[in-house]
């Protein structure tokens, strides 16, 4: 009895290079919108940044009051509902389209 072996996988693919000639310049779209939040939504969304969580115990501390305090003055918020505490929080998305030659 003969017993036939599997065909060798394909040879891998090399890795494209990052750095190649672009065929037009990228193509860039920066998305404007407001998420709804309020000043402790806010706070932690500083808060979960990574340059954030690498301070120490005090600069954390003293960020946070001063967030507070900024957050609190209010200029140029514009509420969602005042009374709810809910604001616009501004919010940017620049986009890049880039195609490879």
């Amino acid at each position: 009895m003969c017993v036939l072996a599997p065909p060798p996988p394909p040879p891998p693919r090399p890795f494209l290079p990052l750095a190649r000639p672009l065929t037009a310049a990228p193509l860039s779209l920066a998305v404007h919108r407001a998420l709804p939040t309020t000043e402790a939504l806010a706070i932690d969304r500083v808060f979960s940044k990574s340059y954030i969580t690498a301070l120490s115990d005090s600069e954390r501390s003293d960020l946070e009051q001063r967030l507070r305090e900024t957050i609190r003055r209010g200029e140029g918020r514009e509420w969602i509902d005042e009374k709810e505490g809910v604001f616009a929080y501004p919010y940017e998305t620049d986009l890049f389209v880039a195609k490879r030659k």
